[in-house]
């Protein structure tokens, strides 16, 4: 999902594989648990479509929904301000177009992956200078810090004051969170740093499955 300008949220193509259209994704809320088991028992965090469906609530008024490629070029055009929602189960953004695209959002909704504690689109909203909202800032070594290069909650009350903050921004204060997203993933996470980190002398084992990893400090 993604925020653009703090007025307009839209639900990524690539945030889950599944495609979820509104009333699949309402049944699938009232299913699953609210409240996940966090970060393998280490962070707890808020269950993906909880978080969604939030969303869908805090932007009831103003919401448009795409469901075809044209029509989300069309919506990303326009002067909406509001939500647009994505059914991927019907039409799926090009790859190579998918950061392009996300970097005309000025913010990313990282809820957690339906596993995995984080959404690994969170590093590619930060690698295009798009700022991430989200509950794990912490897991990110260093951790990310809100106000600097990310929005941050705690819980679905947390989150709806989070989207309330967003929308007060101006342009000045957004811009700065951007530059810190960006200046973050060149700093940490960016290829020429990666390497960096790989070649360092102490480094003996390299961890390729997040249930191996540990969160950072």
């Amino acid at each position: 999902m993604f925020i653009s300008q703090g007025k307009a949220l839209s639900w990524s193509p690539f945030a889950n594989s599944s495609g979820f259209g509104d009333c699949f994704l309402e049944a699938i809320v009232r299913r699953v648990n609210i409240e996940n088991n966090g970060y393998y028992g280490h962070l707890p965090t808020t269950n993906r479509f909880a978080i969604i469906e939030e969303a869908l609530e805090f932007y009831a008024d103003q919401i448009l929904s795409a469901d075809s490629h044209q029509a989300f070029v069309k919506i990303t055009k326009s002067e909406f301000h509001g939500f647009t929602f994505i059914d991927s189960g019907r039409d799926r953004l090009p790859g190579k177009e998918w950061l392009k695209t996300l970097s005309l959002a000025d913010f990313f909704l990282a809820a957690p992956g339906t596993t995995y504690p984080m959404s690994h689109n969170c590093v590619e909203s930060l690698a295009v200078g798009t700022i991430p909202v989200l509950e794990y800032a912490s897991v990110f070594k260093p951790a990310l810090t809100d106000g600097v290069n990310c929005l941050s909650y705690q819980g679905k009350k947390g989150l709806r004051r989070t989207l309330t903050r967003m929308q007060g921004m101006d342009a000045s204060e957004i811009e700065r969170l951007r530059k810190g997203a960006s200046e973050y993933y060149d700093k940490h996470l960016g290829p020429k740093r990666i390497v960096q980190r790989l070649m360092q002398p102490n480094v003996s084992k390299l961890h390729l499955h997040a249930d191996l990893a540990k969160p950072a400090a």
